[in-house]
């Protein structure tokens, strides 16, 4: 919940501290609609910073209905294609939007162009590429990185499955430019050609660059002969 630029959270622990946000909905009787803070930390009837109604400066869980909130953090700049980065973490914070993603996944901003649905992530340690509303999210913290580190393994920050080094040297992922061009071939090629591509990137900068080559040859000569066939 935001309330005046910062982020807080509702209490359901039943414990009370002192600056906690109150929103009073109902004082002796009487509905209201007032956002106050607390001054103790008293649970059933805090002092609060300003009069709530017939001169008192508290509430009382006997004639009063309130909803307790607490300090979460202060809210960022709102997020959008300008100020987010290639390789940033985000939590997804609304799973009722159609990417299909639960609340407290950790993904990552990819390398692909944004589009009308929002901003491209990869969901880590899997082959999940979508694309999410930026206020679906939030920016990762340190320790939501550090959780997902030990989680997945994570040794640095590139995910060697997702994103192994060698398919990532040029400006744009290997996986969108296959994905790019392969879309203007036949089915029943894109396979053929999407491997020629795989190989043809990965080509310099491994170990294996003549071999790497012949299999790209390999696989765009099968193509032909598909091609070649339907004739």
């Amino acid at each position: 919940m935001i309330y005046e630029g910062k982020e807080y959270k509702e209490v359901t622990d039943g414990s009370a501290e002192i600056g906690d946000l109150i929103h009073v909905t109902e004082v002796e009787g009487e509905v209201c609609d007032t956002w106050i803070f607390t001054l103790d930390d008293c649970i059933n009837a805090p002092e609060v910073a300003s009069y709530v109604g017939y001169g008192r400066t508290f509430l009382d869980i006997d004639t009063d209905e309130w909803v307790r909130y607490r300090y979460v953090r202060d809210v960022e700049e709102l997020l959008s294609e300008h100020n987010v980065k290639d390789g940033d973490f985000f939590v997804i914070i609304d799973d009722t939007c159609a990417h299909g993603l639960s609340n407290g996944t950790i993904v990552r901003k990819s390398k692909r162009k944004a589009s009308y649905a929002g901003m491209p992530i990869t969901v880590l340690r899997s082959s999940i590429n979508k694309f999410v509303n930026y206020k679906d999210v939030r920016k990762a913290t340190e320790e939501d990185i550090d959780i997902a580190r030990k989680t997945y393994n994570l040794i640095k920050q590139t995910d060697t499955v997702n994103s192994p080094s060698h398919y990532n040297q040029t400006k744009i992922e290997a996986i969108d430019i296959i994905e790019d061009v392969t879309a203007g071939y036949q089915s029943n090629v894109k396979y053929h050609i999407g491997n020629a591509i795989k190989y043809l990137i990965r080509a310099p900068f491994k170990n294996h660059t003549v071999e790497d080559l012949k299999k790209a040859v390999w696989y765009i000569q099968r193509a032909i002969e598909k091609l070649e066939g339907e004739k």
